[in-house]
């Protein structure tokens, strides 16, 4: 039989025997999606665990196999079993061949997984001898989310075992995978860390990265704090500037990772050894003692108030703010008042400080230089279900209550001058879509981040570390970016005696604002059939730069001189998607399609003549192409096609 894989063989194992996994996971003390993940090789047993579960996973299939299930899975197995005097002694030569078959796939997948395919079986005895010994292993490049320091957390969780753990890291030069690992943050719809089971403290080693990605470092945290909020959960900081992951869970495992070029790890060692565990674990204890500081302050609503702190944030300079939640700011006095008494009414230090907030906010807060971030879904979400955070807390406000404040908002920002409103259109990170939107307010005397938390009152944390504050302060310097399609020049002199910053481009009739530092990632190559088609391909060129790909442009490769194409074979090979941008038949999309072993996007154009139907000609051969690999937007959607390969092009450098 040739190796298969642990999850896989279990799941044999247990069809021959007619077993369900619930009834595995009441045998291993495990949770049923906990051996669902495990047969579908999602998980795997920590080194630790692993002879243990395969012993008793061995037990399990030897009691519940009758003798037919026996002789098919030792025909399945190629297992010889020697004669034996009795029952018994069959039955526990059985067991012992299934127990060696497992550990064999356990080491032949957790290798695979931590990308090693070489063959195992010539060290499986030494690999065995070493987990025994719940000694240590190096890897060289390894994946940090994989076998060597997530099972034992996808274990804890599984057995409702807290975890009592300390992490030492410097967070933004993480890769970003293990950034939202570390975050709690779900991925394909999986919780990753069960927060609620944590003892969490994070030490942050701050270095003034330029390169740093501000604006998904700054939202990173805002959710890292959110997601940990149901924890006994403290962030510090420290001066010192450590580069090596240092992470210690109690009873469980102790980690020692150096990054590499872009945050992945270059070497890693972990030790499941109780000594080395609680040596480091007490090491970073010390170093919390002794040479950090917290990182936040975290106030309830009311605490915030009376204490006034909040006042503090609105009376400083320079006020910048995220507003992820529509909120008491930019209310009109009766209404802000009206609620004040609804929400407040029985806390009437509360009650009297709010009076005194509205009357700073009118009279100073809104005439200084303020820069607001609000999300267009966060205004379309409160025009439909007036649901308002209210000073942190969520409440609903009337059809007319509703109309009033945004009357009264508009009013604000048509006539202060020096209130600067930028809409944010959809997201600003894609993997934080299925959250809540953040919410940060900063000024010159005080910062804060607003969390949305069932689990605490404490939902207000302010800032103290002044590198932090600096990042949040280089997010607001960097959030100017804006695409616009299908502009005029009309629409461009509008524009740009609003936002002088803004470029336009004529052949594209794109306008932009755009980072000048930005970092282009991966490589697509976006060819045209002739010159006609270049406006339509720019469009999609431009916008797949935008959202930060390499973009190849090879035009004028059209099929009516096929040797034009062949020429540039070479450099369109080289791409990761490609975009096929023609008019008239519309057959570039089809050849190129031919040639590549990458996605295609073909764009029809309303290039043509009389029959080609304002590109509906090219349109229908591209939906009627006999190539693989191809897909096709709408007539001139350039913008379309340049985030599709967008996306795409993501997936292939990620």
């Amino acid at each position: 039989m040739s190796q298969m894989e642990f999850g896989k063989l279990i799941g044999r194992l247990l069809n021959y025997t007619g077993t369900k996994n619930y009834a595995l996971a009441l045998e291993l003390g495990y949770d049923v999606s906990y051996i669902s993940k495990m047969i579908n090789s999602k998980i795997y047993p920590s080194s630790k665990n692993a002879n243990v579960i395969c012993q008793k996973i061995a037990a399990f299939v030897t009691s519940e196999a009758t003798d037919s299930a026996r002789h098919a899975i030792e025909s399945f197995l190629k297992i010889e079993i020697e004669d034996a005097p009795g029952e018994e002694e069959r039955k526990a030569a059985f067991q012992n061949a299934i127990e060696n078959q497992l550990f064999s796939a356990y080491l032949y997948s957790t290798e695979k997984e931590n990308g090693t395919e070489e063959s195992v079986s010539g060290s499986e005895e030494h690999m065995r001898e070493e987990c025994e010994e719940m000694n240590s292993y190096t890897l060289i490049n390894p994946r940090l989310r994989r076998r060597f320091l997530y099972i034992p957390l996808d274990e804890a969780n599984m057995r409702d075992d807290p975890l009592e753990m300390i992490i030492l890291a410097n967070l933004f030069e993480l890769s970003r995978d293990d950034k939202l690992y570390l975050a709690a943050v779900k991925k394909d719809g999986e919780e990753k860390v069960r927060p609620d089971l944590m003892r969490f403290k994070l030490i942050l080693s701050i270095t003034d990265d330029k390169e740093m990605d501000v604006i998904f470092d700054s939202i990173l945290l805002i959710y890292l704090v959110t997601n940990y909020s149901s924890a006994n959960f403290r962030i510090y900081a420290t001066n010192f500037p450590f580069h090596a992951l240092t992470m210690s869970a109690k009873r469980h495992f102790a980690h020692f990772g150096i990054p590499g070029r872009k945050g992945k790890l270059m070497i890693a060692t972990t030790s499941e050894d109780e000594k080395v565990i609680m040596d480091t674990y007490e090491t970073l204890d010390e170093l919390i003692e002794t040479s950090c500081h917290p990182v936040f302050d975290e106030y309830s609503v009311e605490g915030m108030i009376t204490s006034k702190q909040y006042m503090h944030a609105i009376i400083g300079k320079n006020i910048r703010v995220l507003i992820g939640m529509v909120n008491e700011l930019f209310l009109p006095s009766d209404l802000l008042e009206k609620l004040a008494k609804e929400h407040f009414g029985d806390e009437p230090g509360v009650l009297e400080e709010i009076k005194n907030i509205d009357v700073v906010l009118n009279n100073a807060t809104y005439n200084s230089e303020m820069r607001v971030l609000l999300y267009e879904q966060t205004l379309n979400n409160y025009v439909l279900t007036g649901e308002l955070s209210f000073f942190n807390k969520k409440i609903k406000v009337s059809v007319q209550e509703r109309k009033a404040h945004i009357k009264h908002m508009i009013h604000l920002f048509q006539n202060n001058p020096n209130i600067k409103v930028k809409i944010i259109k959809g997201y600003f990170i894609e993997e934080f879509m299925q959250y809540d939107n953040p919410s940060c307010y900063l000024s010159s005397i005080l910062n804060y981040l607003r969390i949305s938390s069932s689990h605490t009152d404490k939902t207000l944390w302010v800032i103290k570390d002044e590198k932090l504050n600096e990042i949040y302060k280089r997010f607001y310097e960097r959030d100017g970016e804006v695409l616009g399609t299908r502009a005029s020049e009309e629409q461009h002199v509008l524009v740009k005696s609003a936002v002088p910053e803004v470029v336009y481009d004529p052949i594209s009739r794109i306008l932009k604002v755009e980072r000048p530092d930005k970092e282009r990632k991966g490589l697509i190559a976006v060819c045209t059939g002739g010159t006609a088609d270049i406006p339509v391909a720019e469009e999609a060129a431009q916008t797949a730069e935008y959202f930060g790909c390499a973009v190849d442009r090879i035009f004028d490769v059209g099929v009516a001189g096929i040797h034009r194409l062949l020429s540039q074979r070479d450099r369109i090979m080289k791409a990761n998607c490609i975009v096929a941008v023609a008019g008239m038949e519309g057959a570039l999309g089809t050849v190129i399609a031919g040639l590549a072993d990458c996605p295609v996007i073909a764009v029809p154009t309303s290039v043509g003549y009389g029959a080609s139907f304002h590109g509906l000609s090219a349109l229908l051969t591209m939906l009627n192409s006999c190539a693989n690999g191809i897909s096709v937007v709408n007539i001139d959607n350039g913008y379309g096609a340049g985030y599709l390969a967008t996306q795409i092009n993501r997936l292939a450098v990620r």
